[in-house]
């Protein structure tokens, strides 16, 4: 599963890693992902290049009246409930989002991996 900032844009780093799990898993996994701009974009974009299985999850904006901001958290919570083998993500700075998933999965016992963006 891959989560991240939506402004990252280090394609060398999100490589490098791929290259990294390919070498120590022998595959690519399927990878679990948000479908958001930046991080999401770039990994996926990766890994179906390298012809692996990407299943996308986008959030559901009717998922209760008023929650609407909610709904991309909802999505993540919902991709980490799924079991993935690992979390990769992919930060520049400090974003919410990223920051709340990468807590959620740690909670749930989810290994994470985690990759600052160089400036």
């Amino acid at each position: 599963m891959v989560t991240g900032s939506q402004t990252y844009t280090d394609w060398v780093t999100a490589r490098d890693v791929l290259h990294w799990i390919y070498d120590h898993v022998g595959e690519l996994p399927k990878m679990l992902n948000g479908k958001a701009f930046g991080a999401d974009s770039i990994c996926a974009s990766m890994w179906l290049h390298a012809g692996a299985e990407v299943e996308f999850f986008k959030p559901d904006y009717n998922v209760a009246p008023g929650l609407r901001k909610q709904a991309p958290l909802v999505r993540n919570m919902l991709m980490v409930d799924q079991g993935p083998d690992f979390l990769l993500v992919f930060r520049n700075g400090f974003t919410p989002g990223t920051q709340y998933t990468w807590s959620y999965a740690e909670e749930q016992k989810v290994p994470c991996f985690v990759f600052n963006q160089n400036y």
